[in-house]
């Protein structure tokens, strides 16, 4: 993305900056405050490109994700407008921070020093469309998470959240919530909640001490992305993996070398094939001792099939 000047003032003491930024072959504008932080003016492009902030690149004469604003401020002569005075511009306030969430439906609190999510957010109601909680030390997830019924992505990552510290009950109404990611953080369980999420495409729990997924899993039948990694998931003590009826499309490709006593592995209905699993390290054991495992129940079968032929013939 490039931005062009294009300030309504020239003078320093402008309240509005209009910068033009270039991105798919369209110009942008947008209105800012000089005193807009590079976080925040990512924030509000958001809507229009549909790029996540952490995604953006802001690219001005030559420089990269400099002070866009403070460079804007400097107008051409040629762009002047020598027929009218300064004193008679309209002088527009610059919006508050809950009225920008509410404009661009991204609430970004990401590295605030946040020990709680603040009420001021749960006022944005259905305008809020995403919200970014990264890098804080929070510690709760309440109730009133409920009230983003619009919410379509969740981001808390690198906190203080622990199993109790989520009320399910309000988060697993979020109907339309397609992004729910709790990495790094100090969680040991997985409600079994979480299957009313079925609107849920991709769910992040990496770097938590989880010991294992909830069998409700199976219902987030639009679910393409699980990433699990570094928690005792795949561990050796690790017997059963139930992911079926998801549209996963693979899986930790150490998952059967490192998961020794795996005996129950539920993949129905995804898109993670045979092929696939056949290249993992440790495949060829598993599947021993799941042939080994099947021809056991068959004899079983036979055994007990066979007692009672010889006991309904001997009478």
């Amino acid at each position: 993305m490039e931005a062009n000047s294009g300030a309504s003032e020239p003078n320093s003491n402008a309240t509005i900056i209009t910068i033009n930024v270039k991105f798919g072959g369209v110009s942008i504008p947008i209105s800012i405050s000089p005193h807009l932080t590079i976080n925040g003016f990512k924030s509000l492009l958001l809507p229009s490109t549909n790029v996540l902030p952490r995604g953006q690149k802001l690219i001005f004469k030559g420089f990269t994700d400099g002070p866009v604003w403070k460079k804007a401020q400097v107008v051409p002569k040629s762009r002047k407008d020598d027929s009218g005075s300064n004193n008679d511009m309209k002088k527009i306030p610059v919006k508050n921070r809950m009225e920008r969430w509410k404009a661009t439906g991204v609430v970004a609190l990401s590295e605030c020093n946040l020990e709680v999510i603040p009420d001021e957010v749960w006022v944005c109601g259905s305008s809020a469309r995403v919200l970014d909680c990264n890098n804080n030390s929070i510690t709760d997830v309440p109730d009133e998470i409920a009230r983003l019924t619009g919410l379509d992505k969740l981001f808390i990552n690198a906190n203080e959240i622990v199993d109790k510290s989520i009320r399910w009950e309000g988060l697993t109404t979020l109907k339309y919530l397609t992004v729910l990611s709790l990495n790094h953080n100090n969680l040991t369980t997985l409600s079994s909640t979480l299957g009313s999420l079925t609107s849920l495409r991709e769910l992040h729990v990496s770097n938590n001490k989880l010991s294992g997924l909830p069998n409700e899993i199976r219902h987030l039948t639009q679910l393409e992305v699980l990433r699990a990694n570094n928690n005792r998931l795949f561990s050796k003590k690790n017997k059963a993996l139930y992911l079926g009826n998801t549209r996963m499309k693979s899986l930790p490709s150490k998952l059967f070398k490192t998961c020794l006593q795996l005996s129950t592995l539920d993949l129905h209905n995804t898109k993670i094939t045979i092929d696939l699993l056949r290249r993992f390290e440790g495949w060829d054991n598993f599947d021993e001792c799941q042939r080994s495992k099947h021809q056991k129940q068959i004899d079983f079968r036979v055994g007990v099939s066979r007692d009672f032929d010889e006991g309904v013939d001997k009478n």
